[in-house]
């Protein structure tokens, strides 16, 4: 049995959620079975190391840079909403994988833009070229108004939510206030992604111009918090890695969340809190690249078109280059 589970833990190495928990439960058999027997317990231990090692295989993504504090690069997905391997799947799928942009808040500036601010709601290129930027994402998800949030909010002055939502526990913030001096606080990250678990963060959110609301897809400790199954969709997130850069991610296959989650801690992003901002249809990215503007839009399915470009959005988070 046991060349069976250790054959079996490294040819599963890919699918981290399901290893997990056949890893949890084979262990505590084993730690009962060999308790008080040193060969057991050293079986144990190797057993450990080695399915530690196949848990923390990463697949290496390919970054372009496109200018100097702006990364970006594409990948399919390693995990699918069905348990397949990529190369399983139709020859077009390969055209619905993950977008990656990485970002450096040291050189790009942050900006929100909303509806409810401007009067008008646009699509995610049309508010891009109307307000210079290189790049835009989902801001949040939003009510059935079509305007506001379903959390908190903020534009320096202009609210578009008041509402800190109980249930959401990731808070994008940027641009930090400028203190009596008219200086930033220089102990403050330019831009980062709080945790509603973390100490003092509702004195942290008052110390930004944007605040952004939304759920936590992934922990800074790497928990997935979503429950499993539901519809499989398109989704976009933004997240912070160990580097303090931002990445905006748009994943046009749809996968569960907790799948997309699993194909994250696949990839070698060195990822801290993950944020969710979008599914289906509406969730895009948009990258100015080469001069060219292009927009990506989700997926409801694979066999589905892809959502309208054209669609207007109300709230979207944008980058810009700083002067």
């Amino acid at each position: 049995m046991s060349m069976y589970v250790t054959v079996w833990i490294f040819s599963r190495s890919c699918n981290r959620l399901k290893l997990e928990q056949f890893l949890f439960t084979e262990l505590q058999v084993m730690q009962r079975f060999f308790y008080g027997s040193v060969w057991g317990i050293i079986f144990y231990l190797v057993l450990s190391v080695g399915a530690a090692c196949a848990i923390e295989k990463k697949s290496k993504v390919t970054w372009m840079t496109l200018q100097p504090g702006l990364e970006f690069a594409t990948a399919m997905p390693a995990i699918t909403a069905h348990d397949e391997t990529v190369e399983n799947l139709p020859a077009s799928a390969t055209d619905y994988g993950f977008v990656f942009l990485r970002i450096d808040p040291a050189q790009f500036e942050f900006t929100l833009h909303m509806a409810s601010e401007v009067g008008a709601a646009y699509s995610l290129t049309e508010w891009a070229q109307n307000y210079g930027l290189v790049a835009g994402i989902n801001a949040s998800m939003y009510l059935q108004d079509n305007t506001t949030s379903i959390g908190y909010l903020r534009n320096a002055h202009h609210v578009n939510n008041p509402r800190v939502a109980g249930k959401l526990g990731a808070f994008l913030v940027a641009s930090p206030k400028a203190g009596e001096k008219g200086e930033n606080d220089a102990s403050l990250a330019l831009v980062d992604i709080l945790e509603r678990s973390s100490i003092a963060f509702e004195e942290r959110l008052q110390q930004y111009d944007i605040v952004v609301q939304n759920y936590r897809l992934v922990s800074k400790e790497g928990r997935v918090l979503w429950p499993e199954g539901g519809v499989a969709h398109s989704i976009a997130v933004i997240a912070k890695d160990t580097q303090g850069k931002i990445l905006f991610i748009l994943c046009r296959m749809p996968l569960t969340p907790v799948i997309f989650a699993a194909n994250l801690q696949h990839f070698a992003l060195s990822l801290t809190t993950v944020m969710y901002v979008e599914g289906g249809a509406q969730a895009g990215l948009f990258l100015q690249k080469e001069g060219l503007p292009t927009t990506w839009m989700g997926r409801v399915s694979i066999l589905n078109a892809p959502g309208n470009s054209s669609a207007p959005l109300p709230n979207i988070l944008g980058v810009r280059k700083k002067k």
